[in-house]
């Protein structure tokens, strides 16, 4: 119900009436952006790879801090 109010209702303040939707420049700065996030989306082992070694130093300081605070 929100969602629909807030971006398929009709528009209630009359300066909102006449604003245009994204231009050229927008567009060209978001494509780029669009394509990145598909592609992490489809295809996201190149990037878990590039994270895999700073990950397992991260579970691992963060599994050792938790084993000196158990004891």
């Amino acid at each position: 119900r929100m969602f629909q109010r807030m971006f398929l209702g009709a528009v209630e303040n009359p300066k909102n009436e006449n604003l245009a939707d994204l231009n050229w420049r927008e567009i060209i700065v978001l494509a780029p952006i669009i394509v990145l996030i598909f592609w992490i989306g489809l295809y996201p082992s190149p990037f878990l790879s590039l994270m895999g070694a700073s990950v397992e130093q991260l579970s691992a300081t963060l599994n050792v801090e938790n084993i000196l605070a158990m004891h």
